[in-house]
């Protein structure tokens, strides 16, 4: 009977360990350059969750990952893909923002050419 209720009671209580509170706010923001759409996805609170999608023209999406969780000393953070020489440096990137920028500006490297990328919040 003990062995009974203790199963009842952990069946009970296990979802609510399950539920954590996420402690970042994921914004989204669009950018495009030359026909390629870039999809940036900022974890406002925690960067290292932020990335930025590459959608070409033609072609599989390639997704960017920022190489650290904080910012440099000219609050830029550079996203890298695994396998691609291409990479994007984003400015004005902070920790957190009390409220998300409009907008948000980068330079996307090709491989050959830098590029300026504007991403604007919410499309």
């Amino acid at each position: 009977m003990k062995t009974i209720l203790t199963l009842i009671l952990l069946c009970a209580l296990l979802p609510q360990f399950a539920l954590a509170q996420k402690a970042y706010d994921a914004v989204h923001y669009l950018g495009k350059q030359d026909g390629q759409i870039f999809r940036l996805t900022l974890g406002n609170g925690y960067l290292a969750a932020s990335k930025i999608k590459l959608l070409p023209a033609n072609g599989k999406p390639i997704i960017f990952n920022p190489d650290s969780a904080i910012p440099d000393d000219k609050d830029q953070l550079t996203f890298h893909a695994k396998g691609h020489t291409d990479y994007l440096i984003m400015n004005n990137m902070k920790e957190s923002y009390d409220s998300s920028p409009e907008t948000m500006v980068g330079r996307y490297w090709s491989g050959q050419r830098w590029a300026a990328v504007e991403f604007v919040l919410g499309r």
